[in-house]
């Protein structure tokens, strides 16, 4: 799955180059990870960090870090501090250090790498990761539409359609007290779409695409339309004239 560059072959293992008499070396390497998304939970990198000297390698420290948090979702776009630790010559199972309380870290030394996801089909927010899972969340999708506003706005957009499903697939099925936060959840996006501001806007073609080739809710219309007859009649004890105000944009 490592990929050095377009039209490079596929290696199994990447070596990279020795520094010499240098203690803190940088190497500044780009490498590419193509690696199918179904397979990207039970995958990790492994590091190792030899010496050399006078025709003889040495191995010195090894290191790993996982793709994914605990919650599903792809580690965030950072620099990271890999915390490195020795190989122990006595230990038989050969996974044995995905549990960290078992390995002997060495103090002070750490590899420091950077990560970007390049990914249309993997999500590194935790809301938006899921609400395209809603049916494992069931309990939980109310605290979830109500974080979908803070979901980078390229993240709902990468998930455009994906997320159009999961909300009127959650409208028809029957959630109680659920309605409101699809219908505002729904108007967000199509506010992110209709800010001419904004480089989103150009998607527009992309709902027109949707609502006459993939929308296929029989019952979702009859909540949008009772949340925006709310709306329309605005209760001020409600809603604020600013969520009225978008709501009316959006229709």
């Amino acid at each position: 799955c490592i990929k050095l560059g377009t039209g490079e072959a596929f290696l199994t293992e990447y070596n990279s180059f020795v520094y010499y008499h240098n203690n803190q070396p940088k190497w500044k390497e780009l490498i590419s990870l193509q690696i199918p998304p179904k397979f990207y939970k039970d995958c990790h990198l492994f590091f190792t960090i030899k010496t050399c000297s006078a025709g003889s390698t040495k191995e010195y420290a090894n290191g790993y870090i996982l793709l994914t948090n605990s919650d599903g979702t792809i580690i965030k776009d950072d620099e990271i501090s890999v915390p490195l630790w020795k190989f122990p010559k006595t230990q038989e199972e050969r996974l044995f250090y995905l549990d960290m309380s078992k390995v002997i870290l060495i103090k002070g030394a750490q590899l420091k790498i950077k990560t970007k996801l390049c990914s249309t089909a993997l999500t590194q927010d935790s809301a938006m990761y899921k609400l395209l899972r809603w049916e494992q969340n069931r309990d939980h999708i109310a605290e979830v539409l109500r974080r979908f506003t803070f979901v980078e706005k390229f993240e709902i957009i990468k998930f455009l359609q994906e997320t159009f499903n999961a909300m009127f697939q959650i409208l028809d099925s029957n959630f109680e007290s659920i309605d409101t936060l699809v219908y505002d959840a729904i108007v967000y996006v199509l506010g992110i779409l209709l800010d001419k501001n904004r480089r989103y806007n150009k998607f527009q073609e992309v709902v027109d695409v949707y609502l006459n080739k993939h929308f296929c809710s029989k019952t979702a219309y009859q909540s949008l339309i009772g949340c925006l007859s709310k709306y329309i009649t605005f209760d001020i004890n409600l809603k604020t004239p600013q969520q009225v105000l978008s709501t009316t944009k959006a229709a």
